[in-house]
């Protein structure tokens, strides 16, 4: 997911929008948003990233959705945030858990990790 930011477990939702016009809708003015929350196996903040009409570049492969630009931007946020906020990165014992394993598997017991930033 282009929304991961590197020992910042994350989860969030994409939502990209056609903007209102006379008479129905403009397929080529769009919103896109993000809306994540970290660290993801304990939330304790959440981010809301909305971009106004997104442009389709090169490095997004032509495309002006939420999936390429908003995610991308919030895990640039979550990189510079979290540390300033005392969240600081899993280690890979916490990276390496699966988090809503499939029914009948085992999901991981959190009861003993560290969530880091002592709040």
């Amino acid at each position: 997911s282009l929304a991961e930011t590197p020992g910042y477990f994350s989860i969030g939702k994409t939502a990209t929008a056609e903007k209102p016009a006379r008479g129905g809708y403009d397929p080529n003015a769009r919103i896109a948003s993000f809306v994540g929350a970290f660290p993801g196996y304990a939330p304790r903040y959440a981010v809301l990233v909305t971009l106004d009409e997104p442009q389709a570049v090169e490095g997004t492969f032509g495309y002006a959705t939420a999936g390429w630009n908003a995610a991308p931007t919030y895990a640039a946020i979550v990189g510079r945030i979290a540390p300033v906020l005392g969240v600081m990165p899993a280690g890979p014992e916490i990276a390496a858990l699966r988090f809503g394993a499939p029914p009948g598997e085992r999901r991981a017991d959190l009861s003993s990790a560290d969530a880091g930033g002592g709040m």
